[in-house]
């Protein structure tokens, strides 16, 4: 999935769970369609998404704000990897032999983001979906910063 994909499919599912009043039976049924095309593995149906924002002013109030943000967040983050400095190469192995003999349990890995956005894009209320999965990231921050693309 390509991270602009990604951008349109968090910022959408952050404004579809925002939204104080119901969506017309119409969107909701253009929205489960492009759930069951994400679940195929067909992400050029995330494009729709992003339409369907800005054609529904409600959604686009909320929907325009997000995408920018993370889109801004993006630029920066790749302006700022132009700007890395080169890493040194180790001269003390110490710190590695150290960091080799630990032993912790890794966390399993979050879930990627086409499986939470699936059901929600899938279900006859996507609306709820989503605020049921934002109340979910809301109890624990981390796990929405650690989603893969």
């Amino acid at each position: 999935m390509k991270s602009t994909d990604a951008n349109i499919l968090k910022a959408f599912l952050a404004a579809l769970s925002q939204l104080s009043q119901p969506l017309p039976e119409a969107i909701n049924q253009q929205i489960n369609a492009i759930g069951l095309a994400l679940a195929k593995g067909d992400t050029k149906a995330i494009q729709e998404l992003e339409e369907i924002a800005y054609k529904n002013p409600q959604l686009e109030l909320l929907y325009d704000p997000i995408a920018c943000s993370l889109q801004e967040k993006e630029t920066e983050q790749e302006r700022n990897k132009l700007f890395e400095p080169n890493s040194l190469p180790l001269t003390d192995r110490s710190d590695l032999t150290l960091q080799e003999n630990i032993v912790a349990p890794l966390p399993p890995p979050p879930p990627r983001l086409p499986e939470i956005a699936t059901p929600i894009l899938q279900s006859p209320q996507p609306q709820e979906a989503a605020k049921v999965q934002l109340a979910k990231i809301n109890e624990n921050p981390n796990w929405f910063l650690g989603l893969l693309f």
